[in-house]
């Protein structure tokens, strides 16, 4: 019974403010009189800032309402004690008139606690004056009675009374009706951690000095938790290198332990403890799995009981989740590994278990790492191998799928483990890794099979998918070739079966294209190309066909497939990243992969060549980032050798170059593309590239070059005798630009003049034009001379003309603007300013503007010269 004057001095005191005090405005805006409500609710673990903020924010200085401070405790569960600290806690701030209600407890004696609230409460509603009741530690609050005061004094406050409640964890009075009225304001733990601005200040102000990375660590670990962090600061300050005591985890958390033992863990029961140490080991809860690593059915009591007292548990979202503060979560995971580590790895293994059965690969692989449980482990790595390989040929950012620290006898000795084990080593192109890792591979299949998910009993889809991946990485032999065929035939039951199908007809191709026959992976990559349309596969597909398009010589079939401009704005260098993107194929954008994206940039590049614009070939070339090259095929490694020494040392030039490269078909076929006949390998051996044709041309070019020009089609009229029609048409077209010179310089003109035409004829249908200019100096007098015998065919020979005459200037001294380049393309068509001004929607005064902005950026007089010139700079 409460019989004397109830002491409540240390109950109202404000508590005093830290004196490295940081100042949160944005958190002090939430407590400012626009964002007022009748009740305000500041919410989060210990150590949060809830005190801290409130002193602040409603200190005297702060704000103009009177304040009141009640601190409870555990005691106020007494609901007559409570009242009875209500009043007396706000009648000083009104009339005298109320002092002796509450001066004794004995008029509250007797009487229904809620009438003593209302009187309370009615007597506050006389007066105009504005006040706040801040009540800290509303968490104590754990009766019956005493939360149904609280609950009746927030309903029946009067206007001019706001209510701010300080607690670890929801009080149940009815706070969603608060929500639906609009009456609450809420300050969650979200809005109390301190952001990356506000841990710099407070560092700043304990003169600890971190840099920007040891910061935003320290940040992070402590996920803004003002306590750990102000710990941490002061801990930092003793430190003659505070960023190394950052950088250790241990460190940083034994800062804080004692802390966390004092306020979440010791002040539990046993049981309560014993709880938090098993279910510690996952990083996220549900009740369900709460209860199996604790083996107790009051989980979801403890749960309940934990989030609502502000132990560093919180919900997540709708479905049930709690998860622990790292800090917190890391040192339950240390004690319990130091009191048990058998049982630790146990219950990390049942939590794997149960990961698996709620598909949750990712959590569940990190338990059975921890478990030691390899079988399950492989399982899992297994899992996201096959899907990383299903769903983006392999390219992951996640680049280490195999876990670290796991030691290698482990490895090899574990189905799952061996198999991820070789696909890494092809990732790496490490040969010898990914034959041994196989092999171990093959011997656990082929031996004693003890598979523990029947999806994975005999593992041959995936077995079938690692012999096609080594085919593709380092060249094509049998077993790859099989293993295409047998994915192409997958089981139509199998979920993964359309996947599957497509990847081996995918990777089928690209084994044809290493061997060499085209014919084939153009078919299978033009019918893939069509059937997986909008997905990975079929951009690759796309990408393939067009690089393959490219190196033959067929710069308008490549163009069909992939739109260069819409393709390269997506940003699709590859990078190293491995990720998956977005890109333009043709006529449609469609995901793709680094190794897409590098394909069609590099048969971009080659069709620049085919056509002649050298600068634009080089320059694509420049901005081409190749893909790491575990994420590109061997198809794609040689083509990228052979594209950047031809381009790089110019057309029918002889280039350094390897001999594993220039032996690969398609890397052959490029350097053809490309006008190189022979190159150079380290060992200072020339090798001859292409066949009859190319043998036959370069020894044109070196009848040209010793200016034995009426001999240079000894070889050349032999080879153009034949059945030419499956040869290289950039080969084609020069061996007819070769011969027409010899006859021009034998004096024949009207055999020149035949294979003059021959050779238009050629580069028109092909679209090849590289010959033209790159025997430019001979070939310009002898088109000149035929000009007026040649028909329908003098606009492209004088085209060709233009191009062969040397440029005075290779860059523009002022750049042209997008509506001047516009113009400028339109130049070549003989369309009259009017009909240009039409076709653009412009004025023809307008068009005649830009016309003279383009002579004068040129450096012409006129028209004709305007287009010479552009095509000279490859603007046009």
């Amino acid at each position: 019974m409460l019989n004397g004057p109830l002491p409540v001095g240390t109950k109202t005191s404000v508590p005093r403010l830290a004196p490295h005090l940081v100042a949160r405005p944005r958190l002090e805006l939430l407590l400012s009189e626009e964002a007022r409500r009748p009740v305000t609710l500041v919410c989060g673990p210990p150590g949060a800032g809830k005190t801290t903020l409130l002193a602040s924010a409603l200190s005297p200085s702060a704000t103009d309402r009177s304040v009141t401070w009640l601190c409870l405790d555990e005691r106020d569960n007494d609901c007559r004690r409570l009242a009875a600290l209500l009043h007396a806690a706000l009648t000083p701030s009104f009339d005298d008139e109320l002092a002796p209600f509450v001066d004794q407890a004995g008029p509250l004696v007797g009487r229904p606690m809620l009438d003593v609230l209302d009187e309370l409460l009615g007597r506050i509603a006389l007066h105009d004056e504005a006040q706040v009741l801040v009540l800290d530690d509303v968490h104590e609050l754990r009766s019956e009675s005493a939360l149904v005061a609280l609950g009746h004094l927030i309903r029946h406050a009067p206007p001019q009374l706001d209510l701010v409640l300080s607690s670890r964890a929801d009080p149940p009075v009815g706070l969603e009706l608060l929500r639906l009225d609009e009456r609450l304001n809420e300050i969650r733990n979200a809005d109390l951690a301190f952001s990356q601005s506000e841990t710099a200040e407070l560092l700043a102000l304990h003169e600890v000095a971190l840099d920007n990375v040891d910061m935003r660590s320290l940040w992070a670990r402590t996920e803004g938790w003002a306590a750990g962090l102000r710990l941490a600061a002061c801990a930092l300050q003793t430190e003659s290198d505070p960023g190394r005591f950052v950088r250790s985890a241990a460190r940083t958390e034994a800062v804080v332990s004692d802390y966390l033992l004092r306020e979440l863990l010791v002040r539990k029961d046993d049981a309560v403890q014993w709880f938090l140490l098993r279910t510690s080991v996952a990083e996220r809860l549900t009740v369900e799995l709460a209860e199996q690593l604790s083996d107790d059915p009051r989980a979801s009591e403890y749960l309940g009981d934990l989030e609502r007292s502000g132990v560093l548990v919180t919900e997540e979202g709708e479905g049930g989740w709690y998860r622990y503060h790292a800090l917190f979560g890391a040192l339950l995971r240390a004690r319990m590994e130091r009191h048990d580590p058998d049982l630790t790895r146990e219950l990390h293994g049942q939590a794997a278990q149960w990961c698996l059965q709620h598909e949750m690969p990712v959590e569940a692989q990190r338990h059975a790492l921890a478990a030691q449980d390899w079988e399950v482990l492989g399982q899992l790595v297994a899992w996201r191998w096959i899907d990383a390989t299903l769903d983006g040929g392999g390219c992951t950012d996640d680049a280490d799928l195999l876990p670290a620290g796991v030691d290698d006898s482990v490895v090899s000795t574990t189905t799952g483990l061996a198999l991820v084990a070789a696909a890494e080593a092809c990732r790496r192109a490490d040969r010898e890794a990914a034959d041994l890792y196989r092999s171990a591979l093959d011997g656990l299949l082929d031996g004693s099979r003890s598979g523990i998910h029947q999806d994975f009993e005999t593992w041959d889809n995936e077995r079938l998918v690692l012999d096609v991946l080594m085919g593709c990485s380092f060249g094509s032999d049998e077993r790859a070739l099989r293993a295409s065929v047998q994915l192409q035939n997958a089981a139509v039951g199998d979920p993964a079966a359309a996947g599957l199908r497509h990847l081996g007809v995918l990777r089928g191709a690209e084994l044809a294209l290493d061997r060499g026959d085209f014919d084939v992976a153009a078919r299978d990559l033009a019918d893939l190309s069509d059937r997986a349309e909008g997905g990975w596969v079929g951009a690759e597909a796309a990408a393939f066909l067009t690089l393959l398009h490219a190196a033959s010589g067929r710069p308008a079939e490549a163009e069909a497939l992939v739109d260069p401009k819409p393709c390269f704005d997506a940003d699709l260098d590859g990078g190293g990243s491995g990720s998956v993107d977005r890109a333009f194929f043709g006529g449609r954008w469609a995901w793709t992969t680094p190794q897409a994206s590098h394909a069609s940039r590099l048969a971009v590049a080659l069709v620049h060549a085919l056509r002649g614009e050298q600068r634009c070939a080089a320059e694509l070339l420049a901005t081409a980032v190749a893909p790491p090259t575990g994420l590109a095929s061997r198809s794609l490694r040689m083509v990228e050798r052979a594209v950047r020494a031809g381009i790089t040392t110019g057309s029918g030039r002889t280039v350094p170059m390897d001999a594993v490269a220039v032996a690969h078909p398609l890397a052959e076929r490029a350097l053809v593309a490309l006008g190189v006949f022979e190159v150079i390998t380290p060992e200072g051996r020339l090798v001859p590239v292409g066949g009859p044709g190319e043998r036959a041309v370069n020894s044109g070019r070196a009848r040209l070059a010793s200016d034995d020009v009426a001999r240079a089609d000894e070889a050349v009229v032999p080879w153009l005798a034949t059945d030419i029609r499956g040869s290289h048409p950039r080969t084609q077209v020069e061996a007819a630009v070769v011969a027409a010179l010899a006859a021009g310089g034998r004096g024949e003109h009207r055999v020149a003049r035949q294979r003059l035409v021959e050779a238009l004829d050629l580069a028109e249908a092909s679209g090849v034009g590289t010959p033209f200019l790159q025997h430019g100096s001979r070939l310009a007098p002898l088109l000149q001379r035929n000009l007026c015998e040649l028909g329908d065919r003098m606009g492209p020979a004088l085209d060709l003309l233009d191009r062969t005459r040397p440029s005075s200037s290779s860059d523009l001294v002022e750049p042209l603007t997008d509506r001047e380049m516009e113009v400028l393309v339109h130049l070549p068509t003989l369309m009259s300013n009017v009909e240009i001004a039409s076709g653009l929607h412009l004025s023809v005064n307008t068009v005649k503007t830009h016309l003279k902005a383009v002579y004068r950026k040129l450096g012409v007089a006129g028209r004709r010269q305007a287009v010479v010139r552009g095509r000279e700079l490859e603007l046009i």
